[in-house]
């Protein structure tokens, strides 16, 4: 098991942490996952993370303000957002980058798009 920090995956959607979670794996990341905002709180607290992929709009805590959240406690954290292209998503990611995500993906992605990401933004880590 690697000793490097993991990833935290943030998605109200159960199938698109596990998806996300295998496509990592897979690629030789560590993962954790969070439902909401607070749970990657919590989350981030107990593994520190490395890095956070975050949906925008989820119940309860959303992605724009746990961007917030992890700037303001854990600005060492790179972070992804991600969002449907469509209604209010697609300018939640704009908003999203201006409050310090490092890179956006409007949804559906593909698995390559995801992995160049993680891959710029922890160089030297996965496959």
């Amino acid at each position: 098991m690697s000793t490097a920090k993991p990833i935290l995956v943030v998605d109200d959607d159960a199938e698109v942490r596990t998806q996300l979670r295998s496509l990592l794996e897979n690629q030789g990341f560590r993962v954790i996952d969070a439902a909401d905002g607070d749970g990657a709180l919590a989350a981030q607290r107990r593994h520190g993370a490395a890095l956070m992929i975050t949906d925008i709009v989820m119940p309860n805590k959303e992605g724009i303000e746990t961007i917030r959240d992890f700037q303001k406690h854990h600005p060492e954290v790179k972070i992804i957002a991600m969002s449907d292209r469509s209604g209010r998503g697609s300018s939640y990611l704009h908003l999203a980058a201006a409050l310090g995500a490092h890179r956006t993906l409007a949804k559906p992605f593909s698995a390559r798009q995801m992995l160049d990401c993680v891959r710029e933004l922890l160089p030297g880590r996965g496959d």
